[in-house]
């Protein structure tokens, strides 16, 4: 590849990089209600802010104690629901507000992660369009 070539590929990763946060940045708050299992997750993170995590075990207790309870997912996946109830916790907002802000930085890292692997395994022009799709 030449230099030219290089160039414009890096030019078109930055602005696949770019164009990706400027949308998610964009599109970050359109979302004006949350499904039940969003509200469920919510609350196991709210929880947990409010009352660290000895929350959990009772909120496994609750969650089995109701059949009712199971149409709705149970407090298993306690690595999500954590990062949740960090950002709650530092940002002081309890709601499923702090839950889109991690989605939204997840996201953002995730073409960042794209991009690397791209560069680490392919080229600058590969990197690009996996980014861009």
């Amino acid at each position: 590849m030449n230099p030219t070539e290089r160039s414009l590929a890096w030019l078109a990763l930055a602005a696949a990089i770019l164009l990706g946060i400027a949308l998610r940045l964009t599109h970050h708050t359109d979302v004006t209600t949350r499904s039940p299992d969003e509200k469920v997750y919510t609350g196991y993170a709210q929880k947990i802010a409010e009352e660290g995590l000895d929350a959990m075990p009772q909120a496994f207790r609750d969650y089995e104690s109701s059949s009712a309870n199971w149409i709705y997912p149970g407090p298993t996946r306690f690595g999500h629901v954590l990062l949740f109830a960090i950002a709650m916790k530092i940002s002081g907002v309890h709601d499923a507000r702090a839950a889109s802000f991690v989605s939204l930085l997840f996201g953002i890292f995730s073409l960042l992660l794209v991009a690397r692997i791209g560069l680490r395994f392919f080229d600058p022009w590969i990197a690009a369009g996996a980014v861009t799709f």
